[in-house]
């Protein structure tokens, strides 16, 4: 997470922390191979 990841405080402000189900998407290889189809 942002929080846990050292950085000097002048560029906390560059960076905004996203949830991790706003981007996760768990799907197997062979689901995505078969999509593909």
């Amino acid at each position: 997470v942002l929080e846990d990841f050292p950085m000097p405080s002048e560029l906390k402000g560059l960076f905004v922390s996203i949830p991790e189900e706003k981007f996760r998407l768990d799907i197997s290889s062979t689901e995505i191979r078969e999509k593909l189809r």
